[in-house]
Formats: C-alpha cells, sequence, structure tokens
C-alpha cells in the first residue's frame, strides 16, 4: 500500500472513520504518474469525474480550510481572482499576499468550485471512502 501525506482535517470536520482516507490530491495524482503542470485538458476531466464521485465525501483547501463544493478542474494556470472592483490578481499572487503560501506549482491546473473561488491542487485534501 502506498503512503500518502495525510492532512489535517479543519476544525469543522471529524476524524476520519475506519472506512475512510484523508489523502492530497496532489500526492494521488504523482501517485499515478501524472505531471502536476502543464496538464492536458483530457487528464483534467479524469480528475473532475474523480472529485465529483459518491466516494468522494469531502474536498477541501488545507490553507483556507475552506470545504470545496462541486469542485472543477480548470487547465489554465493564469486564472485571475478579483475581490475588489478594478482589481485583478491571480490565484498564485492571492495566495502569496492573503495567506502568505507560495504555489511550488506555479503552472499546475487550478481547481474552481461553485461558489467562484479557486484553490490550487496542492493545496486540496480529499476525504474518500475505502473499498477495503
Amino acid at each position: 500500500m502506498v503512503r500518502f501525506r495525510v492532512p489535517r482535517p479543519p476544525y469543522w470536520l471529524p476524524p476520519p472513520c475506519e472506512n475512510e482516507i484523508d489523502f492530497i490530491l496532489k500526492d494521488y495524482m504523482q501517485y499515478r504518474g501524472d505531471w502536476l503542470e502543464n496538464l492536458s485538458p483530457t487528464v483534467t476531466e479524469n480528475y473532475t469525474r474523480f472529485l465529483n464521485q459518491p466516494q468522494i465525501l469531502q474536498v477541501w483547501n488545507t490553507v483556507t480550510l475552506t470545504t470545496i463544493p462541486l469542485p472543477i478542474i480548470v487547465p489554465d494556470h493564469h486564472v485571475s481572482s478579483t475581490r475588489m472592483p478594478n482589481t485583478i490578481r491571480t490565484v498564485e499572487e492571492v495566495y502569496k499576499e492573503d495567506y502568505a503560501y507560495t504555489i511550488r506549482y506555479s503552472f499546475s491546473p487550478i481547481i474552481s468550485d461553485v461558489l467562484g473561488r479557486f484553490h490550487p491542487i496542492e493545496t486540496v485534501a480529499v476525504r474518500v471512502i475505502s473499498n477495503t
């Protein structure tokens, strides 16, 4: 069995049950042999389908500790986020300035959610039901 880094669940999420596994999405992608940067649209569609399966119980951001409802992986790494009118910043700039987090894979796809927020793949954790 492969050992993934286990993310610490946020305060609002109870610890995983006996048949549940928490892991960081970046580790899973690297385990499957996919490069994190410059993924093809086909690969991003496959991971979007994976994140929206019924076996996925929770998807959250490990930096902002927010849940990610209905995640969609956007292949473009230059997605801009705006909170104030006439201010456009990239996701990398937002995380560096607001959360003091430097994105290591700056050319990796971004995960968007239903609420219009953007999350780098390396900060996303997943809780899944184990089949074993």
